[in-house]
């Protein structure tokens, strides 16, 4: 068995003490310059209302390729858009568009590299402020 005398126990808690408040002293040296900041946060993702949606055929050489594609977003109350996107069947190629007359008015300009009406299965449009 082991037997401990008051001073070697003594001896134990001053060393223990003397490393903890070393490894204090060691970790409060840390500092940094800037202040840091961290947080998470949340907000409804309303969407908005696509009419009026017309699409331009090329009729002078091919009416099977689409060249243009013309909608309105309804505001819903919101900023109107700064980027849109679509696509004509199903996400395998995306065609950005540009503001037309107003800033609710959109313009898919197809031309350089129309859609095909048979391969065009789905309008989607991804619109964001």
């Amino acid at each position: 068995m082991f037997h401990f005398s008051k001073a070697k126990s003594l001896g134990m808690i001053l060393l223990i003490l003397v490393l903890a408040a070393a490894i204090y002293a060691f970790a409060a040296t840390n500092t940094f310059a800037d202040d840091t900041y961290a947080g998470a946060g949340s907000t409804m993702i309303s969407g908005y209302t696509i009419r009026n949606i017309h699409y331009t055929l090329d009729t002078a050489s091919d009416p099977r390729d689409i060249t243009q594609v013309q909608f309105d977003i309804d505001e819903n109350g919101s900023d109107p858009p700064s980027t849109v996107y679509i696509t004509l069947n199903g996400g395998a190629s995306w065609r950005q568009c540009s503001v037309g007359t107003g800033a609710y008015d959109w313009d898919c300009d197809l031309s350089s590299n129309p859609a095909d009406v048979e391969t065009a299965t789905a309008l989607e449009i991804v619109a964001a402020e």
